[in-house]
């Protein structure tokens, strides 16, 4: 836009241009046209062109020198204007650069210091000096270097090589640590026309957040590593974050499975992995079920394995829309139930047969010592009555037996049956107790044998535990085998190991699905009841406990319907 001293100059010339042509055409024609003799018309006009040329120059020349002034004077004034207003913004720039609470740099395209920030200073001790404008960065490196600046993880030696490579690749942040121990965090990006800027962050309480933070982590981790209880959770979209060990071994199928899984895909890795004994055959619909159970977040079940274990499946949603699991082996649990309720059966049973085998001998005596009382057959005198006396005395023993085993076993299970070892003769022993059973043996039509004695040494241990030993092994093998087959009895010499007595018989066996219970009290295999009308399921967990305490050990092998061999074994340490 002109100024107000150009418009008036410019005016004035065209105004004075004005004039003269007016005088031209108005005063000075009728001149010309009286004095026609003087000089023709085209002389006269030249002398007036040139006559107006240099009126014109007069009155043009002054207002040209003014205007000319006047713009320069302008341009100044444009200067200053400008000069105050770059050096106020500077002054505005160098104020909120220094209010920034990062460190700011930047360097031209020699990579010579432009300007800093106090941040920047005050972040490596720097003076204002050593960060005038024009050092270079290998210049302010050198400096670091020597004050012991490194970069993270590395060492002092190598930091103005470390900080080159970032520079020539500029890929990602690089941390920066000062001796004090800060550490700082530089982004540098490059500028279009050459040079860079950087900003330096201190990142030391971040670090410290982030160090403390994932040593928790850490410490939950470990603790959820460390529980004797399958973990696992799963976030608000069904994804699994983590599982512990313990789930991993509870769920082979599964262990595998890594963060992002759905809860889905590895309940389907279970079921088809044939984990899920329930799920046979029912896949989908398990599955289905399974899924219901979850997504009602909240509850606790009990599953099979394939393997036989028992595991209690307990879940719980948590406040953001997850689910954490816990999954407890509850197989010895679930053992200890079964054994409970089996013992408490057999304790049942044992009870109502026991009211039988107290009744039988019980009711002989009453029933006899009646007849004799009131002389049934006459005066006592009768033979009769002898054969009477036989049976009350038979049936009183066998009572005094079951008493005894009774109070035995009582006594073995709260720890208070004692042994009193002697030197005994088992030979001798084994054969007064064959002796003592062969009217059971004959009753029943059994074929009871001792074979000759390979032993001629003498044995340390109770003599009344060793008959009980015996007797209750010997009558068992009567018990069940059959009329016309066999029961043997033999001592064998084991050398170095010691000594065994094996009692075999030729009767109905036992199921290889009964064996593990066979030594269990009040316990009775297969049809106890139709193969004999006496027992209480004691005899060999009797015969168990009895050898253990003279230093024995029992086994008993066995095939249905073959037969049984019970052997009870006494180490060297034993034989005298």
């Amino acid at each position: 836009m002109k100024s107000r001293h150009d418009l008036c100059s410019y005016s004035a010339i065209l105004t004075g241009a004005f004039l003269l042509a007016l005088i031209w055409v108005f005063g000075l024609q009728p001149l010309v046209w009286a004095e026609a003799s003087l000089a023709n018309s085209a002389q006269w006009g030249q002398v007036v062109v040139v006559v107006v040329i240099a009126a014109l120059v007069l009155m043009i020349r002054p207002a040209l020198r003014k205007g000319k002034e006047n713009r320069q004077k302008s341009v100044e004034e444009y200067l200053r204007v400008a000069r105050d207003v770059a050096g106020a913004g500077e002054a505005a720039l160098v104020e909120a650069l220094d209010t920034i609470p990062e460190g700011f740099v930047i360097y031209d395209a020699d990579d010579r210091l432009i300007r800093c920030n106090a941040k920047f200073r005050e972040i490596y001790g720097y003076s204002e000096e050593e960060t005038m404008p024009g050092v270079t960065h290998q210049q302010l490196g050198l400096l670091d270097e020597r004050r012991g600046v490194r970069v993270e993880g590395g060492s002092s030696d190598g930091f103005i090589k470390q900080r080159l490579d970032y520079r020539s690749q500029l890929q990602g942040d690089q941390v920066i640590e000062l001796p004090d121990g800060r550490l700082i965090t530089t982004r540098e990006r490059a500028l279009a026309k050459g040079g860079f800027v950087s900003i330096q962050t201190d990142i030391t309480e971040l670090k410290e957040t982030q160090k403390r933070l994932k040593a928790s982590e850490q410490l939950l981790l470990d603790a959820i590593e460390g529980l004797d209880e399958g973990f696992v959770f799963y976030d608000e979209n069904d994804r699994l974050v983590i599982a512990n060990s313990t789930y991993k071994q509870m769920y082979p199928a599964q262990k595998e499975i890594s963060p992002g899984i759905t809860f889905e895909d590895a309940v389907r890795l279970s079921v088809y992995g044939g984990e899920v004994p329930a799920a046979i055959g029912r896949e989908e619909k398990w599955i289905a079920e399974r899924m219901a159970q979850h997504r009602g977040r909240g509850g606790i079940s009990e599953q099979t394995l394939s393997d036989g274990r028992w595991v209690k499946v307990s879940e719980r949603p948590t406040a953001d829309g997850g689910v954490v699991g816990i999954r407890t082996d509850i197989t010895e649990l679930k053992e200890s139930q079964t054994q409970a309720e089996s013992a408490n059966r057999a304790k049942t049973s044992f009870l109502a047969h026991m009211s039988h085998e107290l009744r039988t001998p019980l009711n002989s005596i009453i029933g006899y010592s009646d007849m004799v009382r009131y002389e049934t057959w006459g005066p006592v005198g009768d033979p009769r009555y002898a054969e009477y006396l036989e049976n009350i005395y038979n049936s009183g023993a066998l009572l005094l037996a079951l008493i005894n085993d009774i109070l035995d076993i009582s006594r073995v299970e709260i720890g208070e049956l004692d042994a009193f070892p002697e030197r005994i003769d088992p030979a001798e022993v084994i054969a007064s107790c064959v002796e003592m059973m062969k009217p059971r043996a004959e009753s029943k039509h059994v074929v009871l044998t001792i074979e000759p004695p390979l032993f001629d040494s003498g044995l340390y241990a109770d003599l009344r535990h060793f008959q009980q030993i015996l007797i209750n092994i010997i009558g068992n093998a009567i018990k069940f085998t059959s009329g016309g087959d066999k029961v043997s009895v033999r001592l064998c010499d084991l050398g170095d190991a010691g000594l065994e007595i094996v009692v075999s018989d030729s009767g109905c066996g036992i199921a290889e699905s009964e064996l593990t219970k066979i030594f269990k009290p009040f316990s009775q295999v297969g049809d106890a009841f139709a193969k004999a009308n006496e027992g209480t399921g004691l005899g060999l967990y009797l015969v168990k406990n009895l050898a253990e305490l003279n230093g024995g050990k029992v086994r008993l092998e066995s095939e249905l319907d073959t037969g049984t061999s019970v052997t009870v074994a006494f180490p060297l340490s034993r034989i005298v």
